[in-house]
This record gives structure tokens, C-alpha cells and sequence, in this order.
């Protein structure tokens, strides 16, 4: 999916204003959970989770820090992970602050490489940089069915789906 208008400011080094930030911070993240909604089997919902906070640090520091969103991009590169990529105006590599409990701000690229297989920056296709994370997304397992049964519970007491309807082969 690619969305390449997403938000776009000129200017390197122009922070955009808060109420513009958001926006385009609330859009991203949109396009993002359409992305992951439309994949089948559907991605666990921790999983959900992790790339949308991802995809919310890396386009917050595009907007606020690196003169505007330029581009953005996500693909499933395989079967459990997502790729992330958001461009910029700023050839500028992104700098982790020193994790500083008394400083507001500061921990989103640690969020980020904490949640990422990886993380990495290179240069943009029309200047800037692009910032690239491959995030963990593994697919919710298809309900097992038992013979004769409605796919619905566990076709054994207690097993691993547990406290909906007990299915008995017959």
C-alpha cells in the first residue's frame, strides 16, 4: 500500500504546527489499521498494536522533526511481519535521545527498535531519508474444527480455546 501524499510538507526543518501533526499522525495510523484489517488470516491484536505505535513514532518524527512527511508505505514482507517505511524531507539520520526519566519525550526510537525485527534509515528516492522497520505480525490461527463439529470451542476440556463451547467428535 502506498500513500505517498500522506500529510507532505515542504520545508526541511520546519516543525508543523501541532493541530497539522496530529492529522497527519491520525491518517497514517488509519491507513495502517485499514492495512492490517484487510489481511488475512487477521494479525493477533498485540500485534495490531505494536505496528500502529510504530507507524505513530516514526511519522511523529517526520512531522516534528524532519520537515514533513514525504512518503509512506507498508507491506507485508512475510506471512508474520510487517515493513514500515516512512520518508522525509531531512537527510538527516534520526538520533536516539538518552532515555532520561525526569525529560519529557525522548523514548520513540527505543519504542521502535524495541518493537522491530529492524531498523533502518537510507537515503529517500526524490532526497530526504526513509525510515524502515520491519515489525512482528504474526497471523491469528484459523479455529480448528472438529470432525463433525461447528469450528466453534475446543475439541478437548481445557484446550486451546477453552472456556467457549466444548465441540465432541461423535
Amino acid at each position: 500500500m502506498n500513500v505517498p501524499d500522506v500529510g507532505q510538507r515542504k520545508g526541511a526543518g520546519r516543525a508543523a504546527p501541532a493541530d497539522h501533526r496530529e492529522q497527519v499522525v491520525t491518517g497514517a495510523r488509519a491507513v495502517a489499521r485499514r492495512f492490517l484489517s484487510v489481511m488475512s488470516p487477521p494479525p493477533r491484536a498485540e500485534d495490531v498494536d505494536s505496528v500502529l505505535l510504530v507507524v505513530s513514532e516514526l511519522v511523529t518524527n517526520a512531522v516534528r522533526h524532519a520537515g514533513g512527511l514525504t512518503g509512506f508505505r507498508l507491506r507485508a514482507v512475510t506471512p508474520d511481519a510487517v515493513e514500515v517505511a516512512v520518508q522525509d524531507a531531512s537527510p538527516r539520520p534520526p538520533r536516539p535521545r538518552p532515555l532520561d526519566p525526569h525529560t519529557p519525550g525522548g523514548f520513540g526510537l527505543h519504542l521502535v527498535h524495541g518493537l522491530a525485527h529492524s531498523v533502518r534509515t537510507g537515503p529517500g528516492p526524490r532526497g530526504g531519508k526513509t525510515v524502515t522497520a520491519v515489525v512482528p505480525c504474526a497471523r491469528e490461527a484459523p479455529a480448528r474444527r472438529a470432525p463433525g463439529g461447528t469450528g466453534r470451542g475446543s475439541p478437548v476440556p481445557g484446550g486451546p480455546l477453552a472456556g467457549g463451547p466444548v465441540v465432541s467428535g461423535r
